[in-house]
């Protein structure tokens, strides 16, 4: 919500909004209105449909365009607000999956007399998603289109009439990937420029090609994403070479990472290898499609403007070891080691580029290769001690 909602408010004028949350004993909703509060600041306001909402006329709510809080069972409900839907977006994570995928069957079922409606997946495991969804539902009923959605959400709390968003202060960028339909898309009024400061502002890039989007994909999972892994396993490591139990280590603070200096080096190095894959993986029109030229060199220092950046957001943003990575879940964590380890090492390893590689970023080819080695071996440490607590 905390980019979703800007994005859709600024980019999408005059589109209604509807917010879906599956009833949960731990958050039942009776107010009559909930407020969207991100970063303490009242965003926007919603008419709460609940199992306790008296009456509730949806007809005449989608009619007025109100701004819908869907929270209920009611499958009548649930049909009258979906058949008038005519995209989507999710940002749930993997364990929001099977819900989402049942509200798409709901939708999938009512008359719809439209083109096929856009799910936005604001999700980085978007292709493990679309996957689902297309095993599940066919390829017919909608057009799956990959939006990497920049910006760090480290909370969410629900009170009894609001629901409160703690976001970085940076205000998020989101890249939309190219889709069949462009004409169906909500953001078609993007040109427009909003009449808030540009700088308070979600920014919008809308692709032009599937390579052009993969290349800023790449980029923020590979530099933020990856640069978060990296912290997070040595903050780990610090925890566990100071003899901090276990389970105590989730809720202990990512900055932990920072208290060995050797640690500074590591990511450093980690993240030299990341911007050469990243520049000598991407095809050279690409590179010159989003940067203005093919020079490697001052694509690189394009890139490491990049990444201080993305070091004074994670810097900025109070976030808990646990909350970046969760080793208990090892599925999830077995994804993020093969995707920010394995496959780098392999990468660097089989890349030919030693020579301009140092020559570009200025360190030894082989300790950028060998930082790689050195997480994946922490790691491993890591799932050896919390494996022998339980």
């Amino acid at each position: 919500m905390g980019l979703v909602i800007p994005l859709l408010r600024h980019y999408a004028p005059g589109t209604p909004i509807a917010i879906f949350q599956r009833p949960r004993n731990d958050n039942e909703l009776v107010s009559e209105n909930i407020t969207l509060n991100i970063n303490d600041d009242t965003f926007m306001e919603f008419k709460c449909v609940t199992r306790h909402t008296p009456h509730v006329d949806i007809t005449s709510l989608m009619e007025q365009k109100t701004p819908l809080f869907v929270s209920t069972s009611n499958v009548e409900i649930l049909q009258a607000v979906l058949s008038r839907t005519s995209s989507f977006s999710t940002s749930v994570g993997p364990c929001g999956f099977d819900d989402t995928i049942q509200g798409l069957e709901i939708a999938r079922r009512t008359r719809y007399a439209g083109p096929a409606r856009k799910v936005y997946l604001f999700e980085n495991d978007a292709e493990r998603f679309k996957k689902l969804i297309e095993e599940r539902l066919g390829h017919e009923h909608f057009d799956i289109v990959h939006v990497m959605c920049d910006r760090i959400c480290t909370q969410r709390e629900w009170k009894e009439d609001e629901v409160q968003v703690v976001c970085e202060k940076y205000p998020g960028m989101a890249v939309v990937f190219p889709s069949k339909n462009e004409d169906a898309t909500p953001f078609r009024r993007a040109s427009i420029e909003p009449t808030s400061p540009r700088r308070s502002l979600p920014r919008l890039i809308l692709t032009r090609t599937k390579e052009e989007a993969q290349f800023y994909y790449h980029r923020k999972l590979s530099l933020l994403n990856g640069t978060h892994f990296t912290m997070a396993i040595l903050a780990y490591n610090t925890l566990q070479r100071a003899g901090f139990p276990s389970k105590s280590w989730p809720s202990r603070m990512l900055s932990e990472w920072k208290s060995d200096t050797r640690h500074h080096r590591l990511v450093n190095l980690t993240i030299q290898g990341r911007i050469l894959r990243l520049i000598f993986e991407t095809p050279v029109k690409v590179l010159q499609q989003v940067h203005g030229t093919d020079n490697k060199s001052v694509i690189y220092s394009t890139i490491l403007d990049y990444v201080a950046t993305t070091l004074r957001r994670i810097e900025s943003t109070a976030d808990t070891v646990g909350r970046v990575l969760n080793l208990k879940d090892e599925k999830n964590l077995l994804i993020k080691q093969e995707r920010y380890l394995t496959n780098e090492t392999n990468w660097l390893n089989r890349s030919g580029i030693e020579k301009i590689g140092a020559e570009i970023t200025g360190c030894k080819f082989e300790e950028i290769v060998s930082s790689f080695e050195i997480l994946t071996d922490k790691l491993d440490m890591l799932n050896t001690d919390v494996n022998c607590v339980e």
